[in-house]
């Protein structure tokens, strides 16, 4: 018998440990979703406090809105637009914060990406020399095979001295590194290589390795105002 009672009570005394325990632990758990959930909200404030500094300093430094807050020293170059007008779709993606179309959230969109039509030429936008150039995947030289940029696919970099440009997703790069083009020289194919959902042509500006807008040095294109924005 009292080995009976004995047995009832160790019962007892594991439910109510069982119990004690299980409320700890969900205490536990709770404590360390409500730390999580404030961590959370602590750095996505802090994300959006650095976009805003970031796009402030944007429009401090170059100017946000048109080609007149664009640097001037700039105006002597002599430009042309990339992609020939009969083979302008329109712009598909814009400079600066857009929606990732691979991750779906808020990403900097470091150029501006143009639809064309199927493997539209592409051209340099002023002279320069190649500084650097990714051939696309698949793309052959002798035994070597290229796989191209992990990013941008095949891609061509060129220093037009005041700035530079950058044209990524070829399907096809006609130049070297180290080669002189000129301005209007056919230097690639527009394609949908790299980190790409579709064929288009995503070209980037840079100032002493700073991204720009190229939409700000394009507008002062006679037949800017004919495009169709985005």
């Amino acid at each position: 018998m009292k080995g009976h009672y004995l047995t009832i009570l160790f019962l007892n005394l594991a439910v109510l440990f069982f119990v004690f325990y299980s409320q700890s632990l969900e205490e536990k758990v709770a404590l360390e979703i409500q730390n999580r959930e404030e961590t959370v909200i602590t750095l996505t404030n802090e994300l959006q406090e650095l976009e805003t500094a970031y796009r402030e300093y944007e429009t401090k430094l170059y100017g946000i809105g048109g080609a007149a807050s664009f640097p001037q020293e700039l105006y002597s170059a002599e430009f042309v637009f990339p992609i020939a007008r009969e083979d302008f779709i329109r712009f598909t993606s814009p400079f600066g914060y857009r929606e990732d179309p691979f991750l779906g959230i808020t990403s900097y969109h470091r150029g501006v990406d143009i639809a064309t039509i199927w493997r539209a030429q592409v051209v340099s936008v002023a002279d320069g020399v190649v500084v650097e150039h990714y051939p696309p995947p698949g793309a052959r030289q002798g035994d070597t095979i290229f796989q191209g940029h992990r990013i941008y696919g095949g891609m061509i970099r060129i220093d037009h001295g005041d700035f530079e440009t950058l044209y990524a997703h070829l399907s096809e790069t006609v130049v070297r590194t180290g080669q002189e083009v000129s301005a209007g020289q056919f230097i690639g194919r527009v394609g949908n290589t790299g980190r790409s959902r579709g064929q288009h042509l995503h070209i980037e500006m840079f100032i002493d390795e700073n991204n720009i807008n190229p939409l700000l040095y394009l507008s002062e294109l006679d037949y800017f105002n004919w495009f169709h924005f985005f």
